[in-house]
């Protein structure tokens, strides 16, 4: 079953990807996070001010913030459209999705932890050597921590053959 659903061909979702579930303004941290600052103040000023407390801020890194992201995961021909479901034709690439359009295929996402970041390009690679790992994968979890572990999970759409793993 063929689809035509096109995905933005690109190496990066940066400032200017357009997704609405997804600001990322890595060059206006600062300001954003001073403008969320004075309006949780102002939200909590009365609480606040009767107890005494003065909230203390942590600033995060303006990118490579996210230490959980998910992906869907599919085959691009060359012009950017979904390869055929099980076909061996086109690339095994991350699809980020809005409003049920495919509107990205990065190749690596800022806003994911550095090791996420460093991980995303290898793991592909190495499915892509394996036709019973590809074969109904439709997305990928990654999960990363401070101390470096990482967990990921790859999640399908029909059960994996018998013997996958011989």
């Amino acid at each position: 079953l063929a689809t035509s659903m096109a995905c933005e061909v690109g190496t990066s979702v940066s400032a200017g990807t357009e997704l609405s579930w997804l600001s990322f303004e890595p060059h206006r941290y600062r300001e954003l996070l001073d403008d969320h600052v004075a309006a949780v103040k102002q939200t909590f000023a009365t609480a606040l001010s009767r107890r005494g407390v003065t909230p203390e801020v942590f600033a995060s890194s303006p990118s490579h913030y996210r230490q959980r992201v998910r992906f869907s995961v599919a085959r691009f021909d060359p012009d950017g459209s979904i390869s055929a479901q099980g076909s061996a034709s086109g690339r095994l690439k991350y699809a980020l999705y809005d409003k049920g359009a495919c509107v990205a295929r990065p190749d690596i996402f800022p806003v994911a932890a550095e090791s996420i970041c460093e991980l995303m390009p290898r793991l592909l690679a190495a499915l892509e050597t394996d036709s019973t790992l590809w074969q109904g994968l439709e997305a990928v979890h990654y999960l990363s921590t401070q101390a470096g572990d990482m967990h990921v999970t790859l999640i399908y759409g029909s059960p994996l053959p018998p013997g996958w793993g011989a």
